[in-house]
């Protein structure tokens, strides 16, 4: 594992103004995935809302400081931001992709991708630096920095693979992209998985053959989360009719003939990494709106005090619409619209104003307008 990779998560995100408990079945998905985008790297986080973008976590000024990630330091003793800060405010950014030592992109409501800062693998026009925002593509639905390539998948539903040498074609007809470690995964329209790459290899000049002969792993798949949880690296998916199943991965190649074994049913929601490297921890989402957990709860990710790994799954939430979970923490999306987290909280990455880890949820605050409501609440109880 790269040890200051960061990626960012950015799934298309859902609409959930006024939504109850019982509304969540029957939402229109492709809606709903229009209004934030939730980014959990593995220094900082970060979320697209309202078409601007908010970083909290680890000071990374060094190659992001185009986007003024030097002002999240709290003072001049300090390295991080604690809570949210915007950086940019344009009202039109859909989609945030980045990694430690890598360029940072953004996807803008007309599609259109753009980089800036370093690019020191001169993947486009042998260019090594973007002192600001700079248009590189459009008509692109999702890009991901993978072990081996950058991913982009284009509004045509095509996917493409990018380094410095070249770019080439994967699949057709692709709906998500997920990272792996080093073999990432496909989710196309037919809802058939398929994986392709190098696993447990870290080479940005991949070899061609290993992109275009991607392989069939399963077929009526809704989501996948890419996992270490325990020490065990886990593929876990779940299938359109909310069966959830998790395997342990030892073989890449025998994925695909593996027994599958439903670990739970009525599933609605899984904490995917379609713009993630990774999680420590299994989360999911049950049809009565209630989030659970799984796996490393090594800095209370798990909301309770104890064990430092736990093998079933404990409740953690109530009302709960959405779910992310990143390096030992998670954030999660309430059917009042609000965000919440809980874990490890080193430099901040929680957001909620303090480094200190939670072991029960805690409300992260984008504007004063929302933290003064949130304070009128804690005096009417």
């Amino acid at each position: 594992m790269k040890k200051f990779s960061i990626i960012v998560l950015a799934i298309l995100l859902v609409s959930c103004n006024n939504l109850s408990s019982d509304d969540v079945d029957n939402r229109d998905e492709n809606k709903y995935m229009t209004e934030y985008n939730v980014c959990l790297g593995y220094m900082y986080s970060g979320i697209v809302k309202d078409g601007n973008i908010y970083i909290w976590g680890m000071d990374l000024d060094e190659k992001f400081s185009y986007l003024r990630f030097n002002n999240l330091r709290e003072s001049e003793d300090t390295k991080f931001s604690s809570k949210p800060v915007e950086i940019y405010n344009g009202n039109d950014v859909r989609y945030i992709n980045g990694e430690f030592e890598k360029p940072f992109y953004f996807i803008k409501n007309d599609n259109t991708l753009w980089i800036v800062g370093k690019d020191e693998d001169r993947i486009f026009n042998n260019k090594s630096e973007y002192q600001k925002p700079t248009q590189i593509y459009k008509d692109v639905k999702a890009v991901i920095h993978s072990d081996q390539a950058l991913l982009i998948l284009k509004t045509d539903n095509t996917l493409w693979a990018k380094n410095s040498e070249e770019e080439f074609k994967i699949l057709d007809d692709v709906q998500k992209i997920y990272r792996g470690k080093g073999y990432d995964f496909a989710l196309k329209n037919d809802y058939s998985l398929y994986g392709f790459g190098e696993f447990n290899k870290y080479n940005y000049n991949i070899s061609i053959d290993s992109y275009t002969k991607p392989v069939k792993i399963d077929d009526d798949v809704k989501e996948i989360s890419f996992s270490f949880a325990n020490d065990n690296t886990c593929l876990m998916i779940l299938k359109n009719n909310g069966n959830l199943y998790i395997e342990n991965i030892d073989d890449i190649n025998n994925l695909s003939s593996m027994k599958r074994e439903v670990v739970k049913s009525n599933v609605i929601k899984i904490a995917s990494t379609e713009n993630l490297m990774f999680s420590n921890t299994f989360y999911y989402i049950d049809d009565k709106n209630i989030l659970w957990g799984k796996g490393s709860n090594e800095h209370n990710e798990l909301k309770i005090k104890g064990k430092k790994n736990y093998d079933e799954f404990i409740k953690i939430s109530d009302h709960v619409v959405d779910v992310y979970g990143g390096t030992f923490r998670c954030i999660f999306i309430k059917s009042d619209n609000t965000f919440w987290t809980l874990g490890l909280n080193k430099f901040g990455y929680l957001g909620v104003g303090d480094n200190e880890n939670k072991k029960l949820p805690a409300q992260i605050i984008f504007s004063d307008a929302e933290k003064a409501k949130l304070k009128e609440e804690k005096l009417s109880e």
